[in-house]
């Protein structure tokens, strides 16, 4: 299975346990047409999951359910409505993976949103065919500039793999041949790219904040739920100062990692890595496809983050 399906199968497994744990406290529960939709769908690649991860799965949505009743979230709540969001969404900047909408006693509402992992900690997975927009970067001439060398660096890559290897299909048949064929010819260049492409468009107050909001806080607080083996991290991504200027820097011999050190005091990791084995699509198309693996550097020191035990989830 995918990991975009595991992950999927977890918001399912955690938006039910929501659902019941709520009706069994007398909130009246409903789901978003979408998010009905996506749990329709979702209850396949669950039921497929091998019966110790469906557990797992279940056992964090009754953690984080056991974290919304400490936090009052429930208290005199009368309905809830649940929400799913699409992963294009995330395309466009918004880590958000589901809505909770509560309405209590009184007649007040409140709007919550989550993003939730299933044990990575990236933050976000930026595809370079987009980056200048990622950092708000517009101008025709610089868009252009970088297509053109985007293009090329691709361009090279399999020009130089039909020299090496004719038949490879697969990029593990390249590193077969070449171990480090993929870093030098790939992850090098493009990372040199980007790189320049940071400090020569990016570090200024505007494009700083548009590329930091991106990746870190979509221009709205949030709580990230992260599920681990024995554990359930709550993240709470509010009150973040957003940057004016970033410093780009690297550690000798990594070809695959940078680092982008914003001045609010946040530090980003980009790992680099291939999105696809695959070199061609179905119809034989080159599969130009990369994509970065942001994390936060020291994530616990830039924001809260509660720990919360498995062992002591309510029944």
């Amino acid at each position: 299975m995918e990991e975009n399906d595991i992950g999927r199968a977890l918001e399912y497994a955690v938006s039910i346990t929501i659902a019941e744990h709520a009706r069994r406290q007398g909130i009246t529960v409903s789901y978003s047409v979408r998010a009905a939709s996506d749990n329709k769908r979702d209850a396949v690649n669950f039921a497929l999951l091998v019966s110790s991860r469906q557990e797992d799965f279940l056992l964090c949505g009754a953690v984080f359910c056991g974290w919304l009743d400490k936090r009052g979230y429930l208290k005199h709540a009368i309905t809830l409505e649940i929400d799913r969001l699409p992963d294009s969404a995330g395309v466009g900047g918004d880590v958000t993976d589901f809505t909770l909408r509560i309405a209590y006693l009184r007649g007040k509402t409140r709007f919550y949103r989550f993003s939730l992992k299933n044990t990575h900690n990236a933050l976000k997975h930026p595809r370079l065919t987009r980056f200048p927009k990622d950092c708000g970067v517009t101008s025709p001439g610089i868009v252009a500039k970088y297509k053109k060398e985007h293009d090329k660096i691709w361009l090279d890559f399999f020009a130089k793999i039909k020299s090496l290897c004719p038949n490879a299909t697969l990029v593990k048949h390249v590193k077969a041949v070449s171990p480090s064929f993929v870093e030098d010819n790939l992850y090098v260049p493009f990372n040199k790219l980007i790189m320049a492409f940071l400090n020569g468009n990016v570090n200024n107050p505007i494009n700083a904040r548009i590329l930091f909001t991106f990746l870190v806080t979509s221009s709205t607080d949030y709580i990230g739920i992260k599920n681990e083996k024995h554990q359930v991290l709550i993240k709470h991504f509010n009150g973040i100062s957003l940057p004016s200027g970033l410093k780009v820097s690297r550690k000798p011999n990594n070809k695959t990692t940078f680092f982008v050190e914003f001045d609010n005091g946040w530090t980003l990791s980009f790992r680099l890595h291939t999105a696809s084995s695959h070199l061609y699509t179905k119809t034989g198309k080159k599969h130009r496809s990369v994509k970065y693996d942001v994390q936060s550097v020291d994530l616990d020191k830039a924001i809260r983050v509660e720990v919360l035990s498995k062992q002591l989830a309510p029944s």
